[in-house]
């Protein structure tokens, strides 16, 4: 038996588990995304972003954070 068999079989035994409970397996998620916007858009929040000493990657985070709790 190889290593990847184990692993193979465990996650067979997970999804038949979900399965059987009616369940949906969890979604691992890797904190990345791509976005499309606009140049103007981009362009905007560049230099917003660079006006408060901030990352673009931050001021998107924060306006998702925000999105999501209003």
């Amino acid at each position: 038996m190889k290593i990847g068999d184990d692993f193979h079989g465990v996650i067979d035994e997970y999804l038949a588990d979900c399965k059987a409970e009616g369940g949906t397996p969890q979604i691992s998620y890797k904190g990345t995304f791509k976005v499309q916007v606009t140049l103007e858009l981009h362009r905007d929040l560049a230099l917003a972003a660079e006006e408060k000493g901030e990352s673009l990657n931050k001021v998107v985070g924060e306006a998702l954070r925000e999105y999501l709790h209003s």
